[in-house]
């Protein structure tokens, strides 16, 4: 007659660890092993013996000799992870920017090869900008592509931008809280800037020059907070092909002891609160898509979702 297979280490070796939250019952022990091995209780059983056979070395009992004794269990009941916090936004909603509309007309004016003029009153079909459907949660997505020497009617860099200029919910002015919430993704065939130029997706314009803040990539391919060249703020990989979710929060001044950024990503804090001057005017205005310093190879990038809200 074959030999009684002896209990597995893994069911032995419950018998002698303990659980945290407890709700007390009499069951058979083998059937308490059962349960904690099909995933019923979050952590292995306590056994008080008190058969006759719990004498025997329990290491030495087969299943059989298990399921004869009578154990008093303490069952855990594992409590569920607390939630991540949310990450904080404004309560007042002053623009949304986010193509639901189907075109660009939430916007201003849009700026791309040899166009600089309403989004509301394009009507031409265009590589450069064009709003598409990109999955799940992005049925609405604007794609921003610039190819070597997009550049609008008015000159300067390369881009495929919509701007907020002259709308007053995106204008900020000294001493402004904002929030700004978006999702962004670098299409699988985007390239870093390989001239170790600018390659600018957000940016706050000041009334003239170059952008007091901004999200730029630089050539290593990282998503930054200003330029590569001027002390920026690493948010992360730009991971081509991925969207990804981004709260910036700032406060606008030409002080770096008021003017703040801090930034979000997927929820969890990636840039902590940063003290700089953020503004060289009297305001600052929005502007999304791509602003390029000159390259040969064609870029291409998602943006979809942008809320602004304040306090």
């Amino acid at each position: 007659m074959a030999a009684e297979p002896a209990v597995p280490r893994a069911c032995r070796d419950l018998l002698t660890r303990r659980c945290a939250l407890r709700v007390r019952h009499t069951v058979p022990v083998f059937a308490a092993l059962v349960l904690t091995a099909g995933g019923h209780i979050a952590a292995p059983p306590r056994v008080a013996f008190d058969h006759a056979a719990a004498t025997r070395d329990p290491h030495e009992m087969t299943l059989s000799d298990l399921a004869q004794i009578e154990a008093e269990v303490e069952i855990s009941a594992a409590a569920p992870p607390p939630p991540a916090p949310a990450v904080p936004v404004g309560p007042r909603l002053l623009f949304v920017g986010d193509y639901g509309t189907g075109d660009f007309r939430q916007w201003g004016t849009c700026q791309w090869q040899n166009y600089n003029s309403s989004c509301a009153a394009r009507t031409q079909k265009t590589y450069s900008a064009s709003v598409l459907t990109d999955g799940p949660g992005h049925e609405t997505a604007a794609r921003f592509e610039v190819r070597r020497g997009d550049v609008p009617p008015f000159g300067g860099g390369e881009r495929a931008e919509v701007s907020a200029n002259g709308l007053a919910g995106p204008t900020v002015r000294e001493g402004d809280e904002r929030w700004y919430e978006f999702s962004l993704k670098f299409d699988a065939s985007y390239r870093p800037p390989t001239r170790g130029g600018y390659s600018i997706v957000m940016q706050w314009h000041a009334g003239s020059g170059s952008p007091p803040m901004h999200l730029d990539v630089d050539p290593r391919g990282r998503l930054i907070v200003w330029h590569s060249w001027d002390d920026p703020s690493v948010i992360g990989p730009i991971e081509p092909g991925t969207w990804h979710d981004y709260v910036v929060h700032a406060k606008f001044s030409r002080s770096d002891k008021v003017g703040f950024v801090e930034v979000w990503r997927d929820g969890v804090l990636a840039v902590p609160k940063r003290f700089r001057a953020n503004m060289r005017t009297d305001s600052n205005y929005l502007k999304m898509g791509l602003y390029r310093d000159t390259e040969d190879h064609t870029q291409i990038v998602w943006h979809d979702g942008l809320r602004i809200t304040a306090s």
